[in-house]
């Protein structure tokens, strides 16, 4: 950690360093850049949380990236054989230290946990995908908010103010297609793929992020959404395109939710939706593998978490209609049912 946070301090005396600081679930995070390259491909996912505070923050994390800055992270101390998923990945976590470097995606994240401070490094800003643009600095908010009973969940989530539900499943099962449409329903809209879950006292929902992404079918079924667009998944002929919902929608957006009940979404045939009772074992099975994918290295502690998560709600798939306004209808129904 040492030389990392020095690799950073480097780049911050060549680049200047610009703050801003963020309310996560009622801990206060605060964000140093070296330099302004990393800030528009890090900040919009996170702008909705921003908030003036005072000078002890919760969690320090320092970004930078080597060519804006001429700062290179020292060379790493693990070798090559220590890298898993073909060679790609790398994770560590004896309790105080935690480091993940993840050659697919280019980042590497570390956290000191008896600082409170945490280092986010890529080559090149630029160069960041929308997948971690959607969701920037999971791993670190994982790690840091797991201490207060946070996990992080690839889920997608709306509701009503008396409560919401998980939307869960893997990729084309209706859920970012579902949860966007909420903003011109009477739900209200917490995340599209990823937010912040914890189970005790209650089951609760944050919005991390205000960011979506949808892919070309679903854009043209929702096409007052497009003057959202900031990017797209340049390495994929039929890759996603990616939006951020604050500030043009930030009276739709809810921070968090207590959460009434867990859906699996379906395409269905039928003209109207229709939700049947889903077993704990067939939520666990949508839900685990993809939040475990999303968080390697805290594989056993998040299928845990997940198992916990769907053994404490009501489960339940919702074969998906056409008409997106009877999806809701529905949802709020299921919401209502267990308020």
């Amino acid at each position: 950690m040492f030389e990392l946070r020095a690799a950073f301090g480097h780049a911050a005396r060549q680049s200047g360093t610009i703050e801003y600081d963020l309310i996560v679930s009622g801990r206060r995070v605060q964000l140093h850049f070296a330099g302004p390259s990393l800030v528009p491909y890090t900040l919009p996912a996170l702008a909705h949380l921003t908030a003036d505070l005072g000078p002890r923050p919760d969690l320090t994390i320092c970004l930078w990236d080597t060519v804006s800055t001429e700062s290179p992270p020292p060379s790493p101390p693990w070798s090559l054989g220590e890298y898993r998923l073909a060679g790609r990945l790398f994770d560590t976590d004896d309790g105080t230290i935690a480091v993940n470097h993840n050659a697919t995606a280019g980042t590497l994240s570390a956290l000191d946990r008896s600082t409170r401070t945490a280092l986010f490094w890529t080559h090149d800003a630029t160069a960041l995908s929308i997948y971690v643009q959607a969701a920037p600095l999971q791993t670190i908010l994982h790690w840091a908010m797991s201490a207060y009973g946070w996990q992080v969940v690839h889920a997608a989530a709306i509701g009503l103010e008396s409560g919401g539900v998980l939307l869960i499943g893997n990729a084309g099962a209706g859920k970012s297609t579902t949860a966007l449409a909420a903003l011109h329903s009477d739900l209200r809209y917490l995340s599209d793929d990823k937010c912040l879950v914890r189970l005790t006292p209650k089951p609760l929902a944050f919005g991390l992020y205000n960011s979506g992404k949808l892919n070309a079918d679903s854009l043209e079924r929702l096409a007052h959404l497009r003057a959202l667009v900031t990017d797209r998944d340049r390495y994929s002929a039929k890759g996603k395109s990616l939006l951020f919902m604050h500030p043009a929608y930030t009276d739709r957006l809810t921070r968090s939710f207590p959460l009434r009940a867990v859906l699996i979404p379906q395409v269905g045939s039928q003209s109207g939706p229709e939700v049947r009772p889903a077993s704990p074992s067939a939520a666990l099975r949508a839900l685990g593998p993809s939040t475990l994918m999303w968080l390697p290295g805290a594989e056993k502690a998040s299928l845990a978490f997940a198992a916990a998560l769907v053994q404490s709600l009501p489960c339940y798939n919702l074969y998906l209609s056409p008409r997106l306004t009877d999806n809701h209808s529905a949802i709020a129904a299921v919401i209502r049912r267990h308020a």
